[in-house]
């Protein structure tokens, strides 16, 4: 009888399709063969699968690293993108600042040229004034002058014919003459300061309309140095706000509501300085007086 190893093949229960002869129902059996047979392909088996798992995850940790890197790549792209613009709105900043300060510089420059045209405006008309006024007080002095010699001249002749008498009425004359002179110069003064008031009330107006800055202050320095010369002539402003109004000296443009603590009569409002030379009044103040209700 020949075995299943004579003829080079195992037999059917060998590869678990049939059970081995002799055993009871049911009863597994594996040949060793069989179950090494088994545990290569099991470990083949698991082998792949966690070489398929390593690559998988191999793969995955790749397609991370690049989605981390694109990203990286996006977001240096924006970093890089936002400081360039930061860096052009800085620069365009500091050109217009710079266009600003060179515009403010130019209109700083045009003030102080314009200021400096205006005083010197000023300033010729104000020497073109004194000269006038130097030559007609020098008219009028030399007329004097003139009319002292004439007197002193009539004097002589009548001393040396007529007496002492004579001589008496040629100097009640002479000093008629000279108080005529005297009052003459005096009322050239007062037509000179007169003519000076009206570029005051100019320069006050000019004032009130200006807004506060360089230029209001040149106005208000040429205003001052009016005063200033005004004040040298002798010729000085009328003080009436808060004072009893008197006609002599103030002039009633209005009537008005008495305020607060105004009385019946109080001026409470200067609508033209006036201007007075010693006691005498070149111009009365323009005033609103207050009527107690």
């Amino acid at each position: 009888m020949s075995s299943y190893f004579d003829s080079g093949f195992p037999p059917a229960w060998l590869d678990g399709s049939r059970r081995r002869p002799g055993r009871g129902f049911g009863d597994p059996f594996v040949d060793p063969w069989r179950r090494r047979e088994l545990a290569r392909r099991e470990e083949l088996a698991r082998r792949e699968e966690l070489a398929r798992r390593e690559e998988e995850a191999r793969r995955e940790e790749l397609a991370r690293r690049r989605e981390r890197a694109r990203l990286e790549e996006l977001r240096r792209e924006e970093l890089l993108a936002r400081r360039e613009e930061q860096a052009r709105a800085e620069a365009q900043a500091r050109r217009e600042e710079q266009a600003r300060r060179e515009q403010a510089r130019r209109e700083e420059q045009a003030r102080r040229e314009e200021l400096v045209r205006r005083e010197e405006q000023a300033r010729r008309e104000e020497q073109a004034r004194r000269e006038e006024q130097a030559r007609e007080v020098a008219l009028a002095q030399a007329a004097s002058d003139e009319a002292t010699r004439a007197l002193d001249a009539a004097a002589a002749r009548l001393e040396s014919t007529e007496g002492a008498p004579e001589a008496e009425s040629i100097e009640a004359v002479r000093e008629r003459l000279e108080r005529e002179a005297g009052r003459e110069i005096e009322r050239q003064r007062r037509d000179v300061v007169l003519s000076f008031l009206d570029i005051v009330d100019d320069l006050e107006r000019a004032l009130d309309a200006m807004a506060p800055g360089p230029e209001r202050d040149g106005v208000a320095m040429v205003r001052e140095r009016f005063l200033t010369r005004l004040a040298e002539h002798g010729a000085k402003p009328i003080e009436a706000l808060g004072e009893a109004f008197d006609p002599e000296r103030h002039e009633a443009a209005t009537v008005v509501a008495a305020p607060a603590g105004a009385h019946d009569g109080d001026v409470v409002q200067v609508l033209r300085t006036g201007y007075a030379m010693g006691d005498d009044v070149l111009r009365p103040a323009l005033v609103a007086v207050a009527r107690a209700a």
